[in-house]
C-alpha cells in the first residue's frame, strides 16, 4: 500500500511539473491530472481507514505517518472522523504516533496544523473530540515542541492561530484536569504574545484565555450557558460591567461574537435573589450599550461599503487605526503601520454615554423592591410623597370627577382600568404631574426618549392647567409653539457654584 501511494505521489509531482506546460497539451491533460488527484484521494482514504480499523499497521517512518495524517484531513466530516478514531481501538494510538513522528518546523507549520485545524471544526457534544485532542497533546511530546515553536517565533501566521485555538480549547475542557495548560497559558512568553498579536483572531483567543485564567473555579463555567457568561469575547468584555469602556475598541468593533445578554427568565430565577439587583444593573447596562454598538457597527459597515444604507460617515484611506485606543498605542501604530485608514462615523454616542456612566456609578437601584422583588399579595410601600388631598377622595370614589380636585379646565372621570391599574400612559402621567405640582413643593423631572414625545407630554401638562412659566424645556428641536419654554430662551442669571455643588449636579 505504501509503495502504491509513493508511486501516486510521483505521478502528482509529475502532473504539477507538467501543468506548467498545460497550454501545450490542452484540456485533456487537465482532466487527466484531476483523475490522478482523485485516485490519490481515494488511496489516502483507504490508507486512513485501514490503519484505524487495524487492517494495516502504521509504520514508524515519518513518510508513512504523513500519509496517514493526510488521509485524516481528507475525511469529509470532522465529527465523524473523530468518532471513528475513538470508536476503533487502533485509532487513538495511530494519531498519537503520527503526530509525534516529525517535530520539525515544516511539519508544525504544515501538516500538524492541518490536522488540528480540521479536528477543531468538529461540532459535537460529549467527550469524543476531547479524547482525540488530549491524545495528541498528552504525553506532551508533540505539544512541547508546538508551544516552544510559538514562543520562539518559528510558527507561521496560520500555525499561530491554530496554537491559540488549541490552547483555548484545552483550557475550556469540562471534567478534565487543566492545571498544566493554565500554567502554560499564564507564561508571559505565551499570553503576552497572543494578546499582542498582529492577528485579530489570535488576539480574540487571547482575551478569552485571559478571562479563563482569571476564574477561580472552572466548574462554575461548565454548568452555565457560555453565551450568557460575560468576559473574554474581546479586549473590552469583562465580568464586571463597571470595567467596560463606554466607547468601543477596535477589536470590539470587529468582533463577531454575541454580547452576554441575559434573558428575563434568568433575572427572575428565585435562586438568584442575592444577586438580582447587581444582575439587573449589569444586564440593563449591556442592553443599552448593545443598542449603541449596533448603530456604530452599522454605520461602519455602510462607510466601508459592506452593506447598503445612507452613508453618514467619512473614510480617509491611508490610515488603519479604528476605534478607541490609547494615545501611546495610536502613536505606536502610526510609527509601525505601512497603510493607515481613518473612519469617521456619525453616531449619537452622546445620547447613550451619560446613562451608561450613571449605571456604572449606581450602587443601589431605586424602587428595587417594587421592580424586582414584588410578589403577588405583597403590600407595596407608600411613596415618600403622598398627596392625601387627592388620593383620599379618589380611593373612596374612584369614578368621581377630578375637575374640582385638580382644578382642570374640563371634567375628568377615570374608567376602572385607569383608576385601579394606573397603566402609566401620558394621560395618567399628566394627572399625576398636576397633583404633585398643585399639592407639593417637589420639582418634577420629565424624561422622554424623543423630542416628539417630550413635546407631546408638555402640551398635555399645559392643557391640564400647569402654567407655562413653571416649565423649562431642555434639549433641541422643540415645536415652534413650545420654543418659548426652552432653557436657552430664559434670562440667564450668573450663578457661582462650588466644587461640591458641581459634584452633586454631576
Amino acid at each position: 500500500m505504501a509503495g502504491g501511494l509513493a508511486s501516486h505521489t510521483l505521478l502528482i509531482e509529475l502532473a504539477i511539473s507538467m501543468r506548467r506546460r498545460s497550454s501545450l497539451l490542452g484540456a485533456g491533460f487537465s482532466l487527466g491530472a484531476l483523475a490522478v488527484v482523485d485516485q490519490r484521494t481515494k488511496q489516502l482514504h483507504k490508507r486512513f481507514n485501514d490503519i484505524i480499523h487495524g487492517n494495516v499497521k502504521l509504520e514508524q517512518r515519518s513518510k508513512d505517518c504523513h500519509l496517514f495524517l493526510q488521509g485524516l484531513c481528507e475525511q469529509g466530516d470532522p465529527a465523524k472522523c473523530a468518532n471513528d478514531i475513538v470508536a476503533n481501538p487502533p485509532g487513538l494510538p495511530a494519531v498519537q504516533q503520527a503526530m509525534r513522528s516529525d517535530l520539525r518546523p515544516n511539519f508544525l507549520n504544515g501538516l500538524a496544523s492541518d490536522v488540528l485545524e480540521f479536528l477543531l471544526r468538529a461540532e459535537m457534544g460529549g467527550d469524543v473530540l476531547n479524547k482525540v485532542i488530549v491524545n495528541i497533546v498528552d504525553p506532551p511530546i508533540f505539544w512541547n515542541e508546538f508551544h516552544r515553536a510559538f514562543e520562539n517565533g518559528t510558527l507561521n501566521e496560520r500555525a499561530q492561530r491554530v496554537f491559540a485555538k488549541v490552547l483555548t480549547y484545552l483550557l475550556k475542557m469540562p471534567n478534565r484536569e487543566t492545571t498544566a495548560y493554565r500554567q502554560l497559558a499564564s507564561r508571559p512568553s505565551i499570553l503576552d504574545k497572543i494578546i499582542n498579536s498582529d492577528q485579530r483572531e489570535v488576539r480574540s483567543e487571547g482575551y478569552l484565555i485571559k478571562e479563563i485564567l482569571s476564574t477561580t473555579s472552572a466548574a462554575s463555567t461548565n454548568t452555565a450557558d457560555p453565551d450568557l457568561v460575560p468576559g473574554g469575547r474581546h479586549d473590552n468584555d469583562f465580568p464586571d460591567f463597571r470595567n467596560i469602556a463606554i466607547l468601543p475598541t477596535a477589536d470590539e468593533l470587529t468582533s463577531t461574537k454575541k454580547p452576554a445578554l441575559r434573558p428575563a427568565s434568568l433575572l427572575e430565577d428565585p435562586d438568584g435573589k442575592e444577586t438580582r439587583v447587581a444582575d439587573y444593573l449589569d444586564n440593563t447596562f449591556r442592553l443599552l450599550r448593545d443598542d449603541m454598538m449596533h448603530e456604530l457597527k452599522e454605520d461602519i459597515d455602510i462607510a466601508l461599503k459592506k452593506k447598503q444604507g445612507r452613508n453618514r460617515g467619512l473614510v480617509i484611506d491611508g490610515i488603519k487605526i479604528e476605534g478607541q485606543i490609547s494615545l501611546s498605542k495610536a502613536l505606536l501604530h502610526l510609527k509601525k503601520a505601512k497603510q493607515l485608514r481613518l473612519i469617521q462615523i456619525d453616531c449619537a454616542v452622546f445620547a447613550f454615554e451619560p446613562v451608561l456612566k450613571a449605571l456604572q456609578r449606581m450602587p443601589v437601584l431605586p424602587l428595587s423592591e417594587e421592580i424586582l422583588f414584588w410578589e403577588g399579595g405583597k403590600q407595596i410601600a407608600s411613596p415618600p410623597v403622598v398627596v392625601t388631598e387627592i388620593t383620599g377622595p379618589l380611593s373612596r370614589y374612584p369614578s368621581m370627577d377630578l375637575k374640582s380636585l385638580l382644578q382642570t379646565p374640563n371634567s375628568i372621570t377615570l374608567d376602572d382600568s385607569q383608576a385601579h391599574r394606573v397603566p402609566g400612559k401620558s394621560f395618567i402621567g399628566a394627572l399625576l404631574a398636576k397633583a404633585l405640582h398643585m399639592r407639593t413643593k417637589q420639582t418634577i423631572l420629565v424624561v422622554c426618549y424623543t423630542n416628539h414625545a417630550l413635546d407631546q407630554f408638555l402640551e398635555d401638562l399645559i392643557g391640564i392647567g400647569i402654567p407655562r412659566e413653571d416649565i423649562v424645556r431642555f434639549g433641541g428641536r422643540a415645536k415652534p409653539a413650545l420654543e418659548d419654554l426652552s432653557v436657552f430662551k430664559m434670562q440667564r442669571e450668573r450663578v457661582i457654584r462650588s466644587k461640591a455643588d458641581w459634584t452633586l449636579i454631576d
